[in-house]
């Protein structure tokens, strides 16, 4: 039972309006939208929900007016942690259709029937007293035969993943004769006022996924025991996404709460994080997102960040030490919690980087955290901010670490030393993830008969951007070529003969990988693969020389292969094709060996040097660095 004071306010008296409705939203699992799509023919105008007897509700005219009176319940009430544990039905009746539905519970708490009394009693005054009892209930369905809905539930029993979501508040929705609803107002639980959202709802029933790698054109160059595939993706034309194609994404901030940090926890959170979850929805379909704090120890602030506004009522905690781990461990298990294999997750880590208490964010307690990631089939993306004048080789090595899906419009890091420099930084970052994830296509790679260089094992991913190839490289023994797979299907592989640019395409691809893992692990950590790459470079000058010289003379192809210990591709008019072009391009080798060698040159702990280094590693001779 709830005890209620009911409010005496002087609001407008209305008619009901069935294009409005103040409900209750339930995130959009893929499997509620598939069932939906399929059973529910108010699919494309209602965004999974449920009522709570305020539907239809007054007109919006009127709302502004309603909006205090909202809010006013919403203040005295808490985010509760609701589920999704099984379906149910009202069945078919002569003259009504029967409705399938997904039940909510709130594990005996007692919370939904208290908001539901709130409400009733205080914003619809008792007027919408109903005959049936309230039962909460997220539609999957409508059917006209009861056979017919039996089987189906009866199918959906036998499979059914409860889910389990944070409601945070309530949300107004309006929608026009021919358009679906679209969320104008949230009312969050606890909070003092109202906040505008204006956002549309967009039926999606399809997960989202890879774009279809039988797409993809796969070049392939054989060179020194080294195979070198280039994959390219049409993409998706025109630079952007559809609205009904656009990407999920969730923003995941996890920031800094340490005394070393200071005023700068607001600064960033209000301008970088603040940012983070107000990405263009016209490009991205952004769900809401979450926000951890760590100092001595992790929180989450929230789990149901629905815009940029939400987060200026964030309430930190007193500043302390810093336990980076305790927020790792933190956001890993709310990441996990979340599950969605539909969704992009954006992790950005706002730190100046200094743990001083707790245990230790060793490489072997991440290597843990990564197996649960993969293990649950996540992409995640993560972004590291260094803030302040911090040592940015923690983050890198959490980046490093965690990051199933590298995003290739990214700088590695960001450097923010005072907030005057955050808005640029947000700017670069907002950037950076659209054309990522609206021009993008993440890969699954594997191969057989040979390792990814970068990785050193058989597995890794890629990133394909519209209009440019990934480059993939993998060592393997001279003779026959490895296979490539690509989200789990055989590539279909084109042979080309190697140009000299071939190097220097691989260095550049490399290069920044690996200067990551430097920032995380140390110079010493690359070592093997830098000399690896070096040999790759003085084999492949000696190749190209050794074909000028054959070019001009009589040797059979079979002859040059005893001498290179490599059996060319191609005419004879293809080599002295080479040859001719190896005179031009013999500096490439040189300026290849001069990345590497930078690449092994110290780097100290300041972030600024750190920040350098890594965005000029992509600039002729790393000029920036």
């Amino acid at each position: 039972k709830a005890t209620v004071s009911v409010l005496n306010w002087s609001a407008p008296r209305a008619t009901m309006d069935p294009t409005t409705a103040l409900t209750c939203l339930v995130p959009c699992d893929a499997a509620v939208q598939r069932v939906r799509s399929a059973h529910d023919t108010a699919f494309v105008r209602w965004p999974p929900h449920f009522n709570i007897d305020c539907f239809p509700f007054f007109p919006r005219e009127v709302h502004e007016a309603w909006a205090p009176r909202i809010q006013a319940v919403c203040q005295g009430m808490r985010p509760m942690e609701l589920r999704l544990p099984g379906v149910g039905q009202f069945p078919v009746r002569k003259k009504a259709a029967g409705t399938l539905y997904a039940t909510v519970c709130d594990g005996g708490s007692g919370a939904l029937a208290d908001m539901y009394a709130r409400v009733q009693a205080v914003v619809c005054e008792g007027e919408r007293a109903q005959a049936r009892p309230f039962t909460p209930h997220v539609t999957l369905g409508r059917f006209t035969s009861q056979d017919a809905m039996d089987a189906v539930q009866g199918k959906l029993a036998a499979g059914w993943v409860p889910v389990g979501f944070t409601l945070a508040g309530l949300t107004l929705i309006v929608r026009g004769k021919e358009t679906p609803f679209t969320s104008v107002m949230f009312f969050p639980f606890g909070g003092a006022a109202p906040v505008v959202v204006n956002e549309p709802y967009v039926a999606e029933a399809a997960d989202a996924g890879a774009c279809g790698t039988s797409e993809c054109a796969v070049r392939m160059s054989a060179l020194c025991g080294h195979y070198i595939y280039r994959i390219a993706h049409p993409g998706r034309g025109g630079g952007g996404c559809a609205a009904a194609e656009r990407p999920q994404v969730k923003s995941i901030l996890v920031i800094d709460n340490s005394g070393s940090m200071g005023r700068l926890t607001a600064d960033a959170t209000l301008s970088i994080g603040r940012g983070m979850f107000g990405l263009p929805p016209d490009r991205l379909k952004q769900l809401p997102g979450m926000v951890v704090c760590f100092a001595d120890k992790a929180e989450v602030l929230s789990r149901d960040v629905r815009c940029p506004a939400h987060v200026d009522g964030l309430k930190f905690p007193r500043q302390g030490m810093t336990n980076i781990t305790a927020g790792i461990d933190t956001a890993v298990k709310a990441l996990l919690a979340d599950g969605n294999t539909a969704v992009h997750y954006l992790i950005t880590f706002l730190s100046d980087g200094a743990h001083n208490t707790g245990p230790a964010c060793t490489v072997e307690y991440l290597e843990r955290q990564r197996k649960m990631i993969d293990a649950a089939g996540l992409s995640v993306s993560v972004i590291v901010v260094g803030v302040g004048r911090p040592d940015t080789s923690l983050g890198m090595r959490i980046k490093t670490a965690l990051e199933t899906v590298p995003m290739e419009a990214l700088e590695s890091v960001y450097y923010a030393r005072s907030a005057g420099e955050m808005p640029g930084v947000l700017a670069a970052l907002t950037d950076g993830c659209v054309d990522s994830l609206c021009k993008g296509t993440p890969v699954d790679l594997a191969v057989e008969g040979g390792v990814l260089v970068d990785t050193g094992g058989c597995r890794g991913k890629a990133f394909l951007m519209d209009a440019a190839e990934a480059v993939v490289v993998v060592r393997a023994g001279v003779g026959r070529a490895p296979r490539l797979m690509l989200d789990g299907k055989k590539a279909d592989v084109v042979e080309q003969p190697p140009l000299p640019s071939l190097v220097m395409d691989v260095v550049d691809a490399l290069v920044p990988k690996l200067s990551q893992r430097k920032i995380a692990h140390g110079t010493q950590q690359i070592k093997g693969v830098v000399a690896g790459l070096e040999a790759l470079a003085d084999e492949a000058d000696a190749y190209f020389a050794e074909l000028k010289k054959k070019a001009g003379g009589d040797g059979s192809e079979q002859e040059l292969a005893d001498v290179l210990g490599h059996v060319p591709m191609g005419p004879a008019a293809r080599l002295r094709l080479l040859a001719k072009k190896q005179k031009q391009e013999q500096t490439l080798f040189a300026e290849a060996r001069n990345k590497l060698r930078l690449l092994l040159a110290a780097v100290g702990n300041n972030s600024a040097q750190q920040a350098a280094y890594l965005t000029g590693m992509g600039k002729k001779f790393a000029a920036k660095a």
